[in-house]
């Protein structure tokens, strides 16, 4: 998968984050690639490696991509989550490892979020 600028991130760094976390699962599609953990949906990374999609509260969602459009766009709302686009290339790596550690602790049980220390 394709090489990033000086900002943001690879695919394979993506992958790298999103697998390091407890109990995550992907499936293959058409497409993209899907992420969840206990059977639910977290994130998914498109087939181009150029973007993800990441689960958001919908104040998260508009904070996102009010301080930084040009690595966050609005995707989808379902009930109380704000779906985003992440563009990989524009996000530095920490953002997104907060980003996508926020995208787990939404959709994991309980037992798994109580074991597991959110970074500060």
């Amino acid at each position: 998968m394709g090489e990033t600028g000086a900002r943001g991130v690879s695919a394979d760094e993506f992958l790298q984050i999103v697998l390091a976390l407890p109990e995550v699962r992907q499936k293959e599609h058409t497409n993209w690639t899907g992420f969840n953990v206990a059977g639910k949906g977290f994130g998914y990374l498109s087939e181009d490696g150029e973007t993800a999609m990441l689960k958001a509260t919908l104040v998260e969602q508009a904070a996102m991509v009010g301080e930084n459009p040009e690595a966050f766009a609005r995707s989808y709302t379902s009930e109380q989550y704000g779906w985003v686009e992440v563009r990989l290339g524009a996000v530095p790596r920490d953002e997104l490892e907060e980003v996508i550690t926020e995208a787990w602790y939404l959709t994991a049980p309980q037992r798994l979020t109580d074991a597991y220390d959110l970074p500060a």
